[in-house]
């Protein structure tokens, strides 16, 4: 195995060290450095290389952390033990160098989020981060020449940040503001307010957390002589100028995103973590950032918000676009200098660029990193951090990541698995695409404990016996096709189907179905479902399974959302698919809901809930205020609404429950008492008037609840039917039970 060439490089060798706070160990005898000393260490410089090929430098490697030196390490590319660490050794095996990582394949790899990797890639690389004496990397990254060179700003992990500046005007450029945000964002801050300067650094002015100083522009401290205020005073400091501030200090880009984010906050508390918004990005400076996102599209945007046409890319590769090239592009323009390097789709650099007939690589900032390359060439092997190094020094490949913007293109389906195998996602290429899975078939001895005994996935190992797990829909896979009527359609992922078809194309229906296989509201003739998604359908039920029982999203018949939402106080122009906000159209207060463009008055009227709603909204309130106030005892005659606002299937009444139509009103004399609710669902009583108004015969018989009998008869011709009418098998004996023909019966219940 050969192993890359380690770049030569040179540390502060420790001769002569003052450590303020030194620990006495009584065992070794030795002074241990307190590391937290303010001083820290002084090391008198002697420029060397590590003296032994096995060794690195590393700037924790001697006297308990606090001072730098060279420790023993595996190189790039060697063979490793998982879970060792770069640190000191506690055992005798050797870790990987400083800025390496054991990682898949027991291999060293590069950490690039170290910048002591920078230390380890082969000479190839074009241009390494620059890395401070502590082994961090540098705040302020400078590329090209002095006179049309540029500075930017890095974070402490190695990624470019907000900040840059032109070589020539960067001397007192630090990065400092820049940083401190990354920093606060990489822990979850995203509501910092602090203004940095194009260059990275410090605003005069800063106000953050309700408070407000004169910074000083290098270190953002509060300048001396002056005084923090809360910030509604902010106008009365002496750095404040009318004319650069204005009467706001939130700049507009800012204002937009801040609004927003108070609106997802409350979409999220009140459970719509599906609902998208347009996303606003907003730079350090309070610009607008790099690009906007609109719906399922992501665009590149200039400071002013507007966007850098043609650049753009959908969410599913966002993760891959940084505008660097389109931005780059707009700024050269306006500075009066001339871009010659082309851009991809995406708006960042084309890594393989062509000038004159000669091929050459840039990387992501647009900077050359080899020349004269052939046309075949993978730019990235030149290009720091662009692809794991440790690959060319390894016999085999490691599975790969699952990470990737582009997600798993596959065609398989489970007609392609083999005999008792069921296909899954995650079944295949390490978890990343679906495969087909295998093992212990139905009422097969099993043992959870030996792999090659376990049981085929939609079963589950009980009592050393393989039966049907019915919380996954993937036990379907497991029924006799031969005995079962019907079975519905499974995700990869084990849920039901949203959408379950019965029947032919043409007098067939879909109707819309839980994530565990529960019918729930919305149907339509299988003819007219093409754009049926039952998107809204499932997003009301799963609000109502977790507990929000004020739930006021409008579905149409079929189980999409209805143009007009609101919920949670919101209102907003929706995607009938997809039910997020519709693109040029913004999310208003629920006071405001006639004002938005969707608002037909003819169609919607004078108020968003209606009648069946209102009721039902009315008594749900003053049950939660009787809740709130610790009487639980009170219970009304409930009033059930389908999704659409129409009235429920049923009603109840004096401790008996009728069925209903859409109108409320009660259908024929379907009735059972109260204690039987649960077994109620009325699908035959409301399926003779469907077939009614559609002028299709009806000729199956509904028990006196309202349901569909099980055991149908028609001119002696015996038959089976499940819960939505549909015949599962013509071959039925004389008082024979139907269960065994419907997948979802007692009978196929083995818990």
């Amino acid at each position: 195995m050969t192993l890359v060439k380690i770049r030569s490089w040179t540390f502060e060798s420790l001769f002569v060290t003052t450590v303020i706070g030194a620990l006495y160990y009584p065992v070794t005898g030795q002074l241990v450095p307190n590391c937290a000393s303010t001083l820290g260490c002084f090391s008198f410089p002697l420029h060397t290389s590590c003296p032994n090929p096995d060794e690195f430098w590393s700037p924790t490697a001697v006297l308990g952390g606090c001072c730098p030196g060279c420790v023993r390490g595996l190189p790039l590319g060697a063979q490793c033990t998982a879970g060792q660490r770069t640190e000191i050794p506690t055992s005798s095996e050797t870790p990987c160098a400083p800025g390496l990582v054991c990682g898949l394949g027991s291999v060293c790899r590069l950490n690039t989020g170290d910048c002591l990797s920078t230390h380890h890639v082969p000479d190839s690389v074009g241009w390494v981060p620059q890395c401070d004496s502590r082994g961090r990397f540098s705040p302020k990254q400078c590329r090209g020449d002095h006179i049309n060179g540029r500075c930017f700003c890095y974070s402490a992990e190695g990624k470019r940040i907000f900040g840059w500046a032109w070589r020539n005007r960067a001397q007192s450029m630090t990065c400092a503001c820049s940083r401190h945000r990354a920093d606060l964002e990489a822990e979850g801050k995203f509501d910092v307010t602090l203004h940095c300067t194009p260059d990275g650094n410090y605003e005069e002015l800063q106000c953050n957390q309700g408070v407000c100083w004169c910074a000083d522009t290098a270190t953002g401290f509060q300048n001396p002589g002056t005084r923090a205020v809360p910030q509604d005073l902010w106008t009365l400091l002496p750095c404040y100028n009318e004319t650069l501030h204005g009467v706001q200090y939130l700049r507009r880009c800012e204002s937009v995103a801040f609004s927003q984010s108070l609106q997802r906050k409350q979409f999220i508390i009140r459970g719509h973590t599906g609902v998208t918004f347009t996303d606003t990005l907003c730079d350090y400076d309070g610009s607008h950032g790099r690009y906007i996102i609109e719906g399922q599209e992501a665009a590149c945007t200039w400071r002013d918000g507007t966007k850098l046409s043609p650049y753009k890319t959908s969410l599913r590769t966002l993760s891959a676009m940084n505008c660097n090239c389109a931005r780059d592009e707009k700024l050269f323009m306006l500075a009066g200098r001339k871009m010659e390097l082309a851009c991809e789709g995406n708006g960042n650099y084309v890594p393989l660029q062509s000038r004159n007939g000669a091929l050459f690589c840039v990387d992501p900032d647009g900077y050359v990193v080899a020349e004269n390359v052939p046309s075949e060439t993978n730019c990235e092997r030149f290009i720091f951090g662009g692809q794991d190094l440790a690959y060319s020094n390894v016999s085999a490949a490691d599975p790969p990541a699952c990470d990737s913007s582009y997600g798993c293109i596959s065609s398989i389906r489970q007609e392609d698995c083999g005999k008792g195998e069921i296909l899954i996602s995650g079944g295949s290429l390490n978890g990343c695409c679906p495969g087909c899975r295998g093992g212990r078939t139905y009422l097969a001895v099993c043992n959870l404990n030996i792999p090659d005994r376990r049981c085929a996935p939609g079963l589950k190992c009980v009592g050393r016996k393989c039966i049907y797990d019915r919380s996954t829909c993937l036990h379907t896979m497991h029924l006799d096709k031969d005995l079962v009527g019907w079975i519905p359609k499974c995700n990869l992922d084990g849920t039901y189907a949203a959408k379950q078809c019965r029947g032919d194309r043409l007098s067939g229906r879909c109707f819309c179905y839980s994530e565990d296989g529960k019918r729930i509201f919305g149907w339509d003739w299988y003819r007219n479902t093409e754009q049926m998604t039952c998107a809204c359908s499932r997003r009301r039920d799963k609000l109502e399974k977790e507990g929000r029982f004020d739930v006021t999203l409008h579905c149409t018949q079929n189980g999409n959302y209805e143009e007009l939402q609101c919920d949670s106080g919101l209102c907003w122009c929706a995607d009938e698919l997809t039910g997020s906000v519709q693109l040029g159209t913004t999310v208003v207060h629920e006071s405001l809901w006639q004002l938005l463009p969707c608002y037909n008055s003819t169609l919607h009227g004078e108020s968003y809930l209606r009648q069946c709603e209102s009721a039902a909204h009315a008594q749900k309130m003053i049950l939660k205020k009787f809740y709130t106030r610790g009487t639980v005892g009170v219970t009304f005659n409930e009033i059930p609404c389908d999704y659409d606002g129409a009235y429920g299937r049923y009603k109840v009444e004096n401790g008996v429950v009728y069925c209903t139509w859409r109108d409320g009103k009660k259908i024929g004399s379907f009735q059972i008492r109260s204690s039987m609710l649960s077994s109620v669902n009325c699908y035959c009583a409301r399926d003779t008037i469907i077939y009614r108004e559609a002028g299709i015969p009806f000729t199956l018989a509904c028990g006196g609840n309202g349901n569909y009998e099980y055991s149908q008869d028609q001119n002696g011709q015996l038959f089976c039917v499940d819960s939505d009418g549909f015949v599962v098998t013509t071959e039925v004996a004389p008082n024979e039970s139907c269960d065994k023909f419907i997948y979802n019966s007692a009978f196929y219940d083995e818990d």
